[in-house]
């Protein structure tokens, strides 16, 4: 029998891993239990304080006010957060697993322009920010500022794109310059 116990050792949670086994005599006759216990204290801590920074890591990206897009290098999309789905208008198990040129939110001529900034990203350079029309799945179109991200998680290369909705932004802009234009 094997696990872990945690104790009280004057006043202190002190966690041990243990391993227990019968003890026999020469006739096979149990007489006793041999047993093992290691001090697992530091490691318990260290597992939880890596799952509570995960779990912080996790709220930030998904919580964040702009979108975030995590890719592979040949543009495979590998997780969004919330803000990804509500700027393109696709659910997040239409994203994931699907490719940033096969989905029809950039028309030919911004998705050669994404190919050649993700190339540049690919190489272990920061894209951006560039500024391009988005579509979004309702057909709708967004004026969006991205910045992609070179990435190296659990051996892999990936990217970390970055987008933010700047359409009011632009519009605003637009209308400045027609108000300075008439005066």
């Amino acid at each position: 029998v094997k696990g872990a116990h945690t104790v009280s050792v004057q006043g202190v949670p002190v966690t041990f891993h243990y391993i227990k086994a019968p003890l026999e005599d020469e006739a096979g006759e149990i007489v006793g239990i041999c047993g093992i216990a290691r001090d697992i204290t530091d490691l318990k801590q260290a597992e939880t304080a890596l799952e509570e920074s995960e779990e912080r890591f996790r709220m930030l990206f998904e919580h964040a006010p702009d979108a975030y897009i995590l890719a592979d290098m040949l543009g495979e999309i590998i997780d969004c957060n919330q803000a990804a789905e509500e700027l393109a208008g696709y659910g997040r198990e239409e994203l994931i697993g699907n490719n940033f040129a096969c989905l029809p939110w950039l028309d030919f001529r911004q998705q050669v322009r994404l190919a050649d900034l993700l190339a540049q990203t690919a190489r272990g350079e920061v894209m951006g920010p560039v500024d391009f029309t988005l579509t979004r799945k309702d057909g709708g179109e967004v004026i969006a500022e991205g910045m992609s991200l070179p990435l190296f998680i659990q051996g892999q290369n990936l990217v970390l794109t970055i987008v933010r909705d700047i359409t009011a932004r632009k519009q605003a802009e637009a209308a400045l310059k027609e108000s300075e234009a008439r005066y």
